[in-house]
């Protein structure tokens, strides 16, 4: 009986300890973004291929495009597409490219979350909530999460080993 009671109080003890993100598990493995476009619109992207299709609520897919707009953490416009040859995306902001694992963007309910390309679809994990800033720590919180709930996912892994990367920047 003593070994329940102790079992319990540290997992209450650990999850207590843990972003309340990361308590919730809101990471997981879709087909879709649902996001918001630079004109504050929601929006779904899918991939078609190595281009990506927008639709909004109720329409069917555009024809997909190698760049799409969105809405970044910081409100601001990006676009991005996917770059076969480096197997990331590649982003434009503010007439500055880039490439990266992971694209950040606001989803329709306005949280922050990062996204890694998983073949036809995204592995995806919220990062903040909407008005919580995104911290180094919800980063790491997300990564490790990641780690014990799906460890065995090449989708997961790589979206913890991206998160974990950006905790590492800000140390």
């Amino acid at each position: 009986m003593n070994t329940y009671f102790v079992t319990v109080a540290a997992a209450l003890a650990i999850f207590s300890a843990m972003p309340a993100h990361a308590a919730e598990g809101l990471a997981y493995e879709d087909n879709k973004l649902n996001l918001r476009n630079c004109a504050g619109e929601n929006v779904t992207a899918r991939w078609f291929g190595t281009d990506l299709s927008l639709s909004r609520a109720g329409t069917s897919p555009a024809e997909p495009e190698p760049m799409i707009e969105y809405q970044t953490w910081d409100g601001t416009c990006e676009k991005m597409g996917w770059d076969s040859a480096k197997a990331e995306f590649k982003t434009t902001s503010g007439g500055t490219a880039g490439v990266s694992r992971i694209v950040r963007y606001i989803a329709w309910d306005g949280a922050k979350w990062a996204a890694g390309r998983t073949g036809p679809g995204f592995y995806i994990a919220r990062i903040a909530k909407p008005d919580e800033p995104h911290t180094a720590e919800a980063f790491d919180a997300a990564a490790r999460w990641l780690r014990r709930k799906d460890g065995s996912n090449i989708g997961a892994m790589a979206l913890a080993e991206s998160l974990a990367a950006e905790f590492s920047k800000s140390q």
